[in-house]
């Protein structure tokens, strides 16, 4: 069994908050398009959340996408709030 599926398969005192991500009127985005985020966007696509998309200041925008997922300035991000 690999390493992310231990943590996956791991019962957590997180699980009962990320149960509340799962919520179709909040949509999920990530912050950063760097190593962490990869690890976060593959836990949580693991555990069911869907991340709507990823969100970097606008300088580091470099791509249309980043796994997939539409890779937005961070102020595109906060204006649609």
């Amino acid at each position: 069994m690999s390493l992310t599926n231990r943590i996956v398969r791991t019962e957590s005192r997180q699980d009962e908050r990320l149960l509340g991500l799962k919520s179709p009127q909040r949509p999920i985005f990530l912050y950063g398009a760097g190593v962490y985020a990869y690890v976060l966007y593959k836990y949580l696509a693991a555990k069911g959340i869907v991340v709507e998309a990823v969100a970097v200041d606008r300088q580091y925008r470099s791509a249309e996408r980043f796994l997939g997922k539409p890779l937005l300035a961070l102020d595109e991000v906060v204006s649609r709030a």
